[in-house]
C-alpha cells in the first residue's frame, strides 16, 4: 500500500468519525428539543395543578365556615344563649321596687328569661 493509498484510508476513517459525531449531535439536539418540550408541558401542568389547588383550598375553607356556622346554629337550636351574671348587688327590681341590698343574683340567665322579666320595659 503506498502512501496516497494510507492517506485516503485514514481520511476516510477520520470522515466517519465525524459524521457519527454529528450523527449523535443531531440526536442530542433532537432529544434536548424533546425534554424542553415536556418540561413545558409540566410548568403548563404543574401551574395548573397549583391553580386547581388553591381553588380547592378555597372550597375547604368555605365548607369549613359554612360547617362552622351549621354547627353554631345547632348550638344555639340546642341550647339557648345564656347569659353569665356574676355575684352582684341589685339596687332597684326591673319594675322600680327596691330589693334588699344585701341580696345577691349568682346564676346563669337565659336570653329568653332575660326577655320576660323585662318586657316592654325600657331600662333607667
Amino acid at each position: 500500500m503506498s502512501n496516497l493509498e494510507q492517506v485516503k484510508e485514514r481520511l476516510k476513517s477520520a470522515l466517519n468519525k465525524v459524521n457519527n459525531k454529528l450523527i449523535e449531535a443531531q440526536k442530542a439536539i433532537q432529544n434536548q428539543h424533546q425534554l424542553e418540550t415536556e418540561n413545558n408541558e409540566l410548568k403548563a401542568n404543574l401551574a395548573l395543578m397549583q391553580k386547581e389547588i388553591s381553588e380547592l383550598k378555597h372550597k375547604i375553607r368555605s365548607m369549613g365556615i359554612e360547617q362552622e356556622q351549621k354547627s353554631l346554629s345547632k348550638q344555639a337550636e340546642i341550647s339557648p344563649l345564656e347569659i353569665k351574671t356574676p355575684s352582684t348587688r341589685i339596687r332597684k327590681s326591673i319594675d322600680g321596687n327596691k330589693v334588699d341590698e344585701s341580696e345577691e343574683i349568682n346564676s346563669k340567665v337565659s336570653l329568653n328569661e332575660l326577655k320576660g322579666l323585662v318586657g316592654n320595659k325600657k331600662w333607667e
